[in-house]
């Protein structure tokens, strides 16, 4: 005898497979864009100009932590959240003078790897951040070994450090524990220009680069007196070529400055 079925079941069972689908989609995209649990954003009134930027933790985020800014700017929180360079983010001038404090708990289990997508997520939900990601046509400064080869000294496993020097022939940025890596990155954000390491060289070094910070941040990429960066770089056997290349933006469609009330 064949099996009886019932037409009936067999909807209905399809009908509540269905349902679980989005169900399960809903779960997962849960689990793969944490949230902070709570978020307090105020604007700082008056609050334009400088400030204190950085993150402070109260306990640790896996176990349900706090973290507060006192004071940071929307800019700020871009670099940080899509790990940005100053010179990538194409939008509102405001982005680096407005100041806001921000305090946010964070679910207990996320790992601080988690931590920028959480920001992002902040953005969105209160600055109505609307962004993409755009390729342009501009120019790469590609770091490479001088035709004498590198002058580097190899370091001796201490710690990366960044520090300064003064010395007769004026201040100078010293270097602990800096791979080629570390530098270029080093050199883009002073410069304001993507920096590329092509000089092939592994290891980590430390260097003194015969500049203040306050020198090499004025740079751009050329120069002909003592302080500049080209003869600075030439001290340890390096130099700069500029090629044109594409450059990565972030623009920013649309932005809220005043935050969705708490």
């Amino acid at each position: 005898m064949s099996p009886k079925f019932s037409i009936k079941k067999i909807i209905t069972t399809r009908v509540v497979l269905l349902g679980v689908v989005p169900i399960l989609a809903m779960a997962q995209q849960a689990i793969q864009t944490p949230r902070f649990e709570v978020a307090s954003v105020k604007p700082i009134e008056g609050g334009t100009g400088r400030g204190v930027t950085g993150v402070a933790y109260v306990g640790s985020l896996a176990n349900g932590g706090m973290i507060r800014y006192a004071s940071t700017s929307l800019g700020q929180l871009l670099m940080k959240a899509y790990d940005l360079q100053k010179y990538q983010i194409q939008g509102p001038s405001w982005l680096s003078t407005s100041r806001y404090e921000i305090v946010a708990k964070a679910p207990a289990g996320v790992s601080e790897e988690q931590f920028p997508q959480m920001l992002q997520q902040l953005l969105v939900d209160r600055f109505r951040l609307s962004s993409h990601f755009e390729s342009r046509a501009g120019t790469v400064l590609h770091m490479e070994a001088a035709k004498g080869g590198p002058k580097l000294k190899p370091n001796a496993g201490e710690p990366k450090t960044l520090g300064f020097t003064i010395g007769k022939g004026g201040g100078g940025i010293a270097l602990t524990g800096y791979s080629m890596d570390a530098f270029a990155e080093l050199l883009t954000q002073s410069l304001g220009r993507p920096v590329d390491n092509a000089t092939g060289i592994a290891g980590t070094f430390d260097m003194r680069l015969g500049m203040s910070m306050q020198a090499l941040n004025a740079q751009d990429a050329a120069g002909d007196d003592d302080s500049s960066l080209p003869n600075a770089l030439a001290e340890l056997g390096l130099h700069l070529r500029a090629a044109p290349g594409q450059v990565k933006y972030f623009v920013i469609d649309s932005v809220d400055k005043v935050p969705v009330e708490n």
